[in-house]
């Protein structure tokens, strides 16, 4: 992925509320800040294929999504049920566990804007 700012979504259950909150407020980043090279992916533990796309759907969740079979949360140390990390364009973590009220701020920041 080429991107100037890559957010990674990790969520757990399609039931949560927390999660489709925090897929929302990415939904809103993507459509205002995808064409200036942002990008979103979503990794999820969620094994219920119908509780993932009813979860895209409702969320409006247009990003590449990755069932989590390789224990990526524990590796980034996910500790939540959901969790967004900021990456840079060298795809350097710069925020875990980034609070979705700071996120447009530094999506803006990353990406030349103040």
């Amino acid at each position: 992925m080429r991107s100037k700012v890559l957010l990674i979504h990790f969520w757990d259950s399609a039931s949560d509320e927390t999660a489709k909150k925090d897929a929302e407020i990415l939904s809103h980043l993507r459509s205002q800040y995808g064409d200036q090279g942002l990008e979103v992916v979503g990794i999820t533990s969620e094994s219920n294929q119908d509780r993932i796309s009813s979860f895209n759907v409702d969320a409006e969740a247009v990003w590449p999504l990755v069932r989590d079979r390789s224990g990526l949360a524990e590796k980034y140390g996910v500790n939540g049920s959901s969790e967004i990390f900021v990456l840079d364009s060298r795809h350097k973590i710069v925020s875990s566990g980034a609070r979705p009220a700071d996120l447009e701020e530094m999506v803006g920041q990353r990406l030349g804007r103040r």
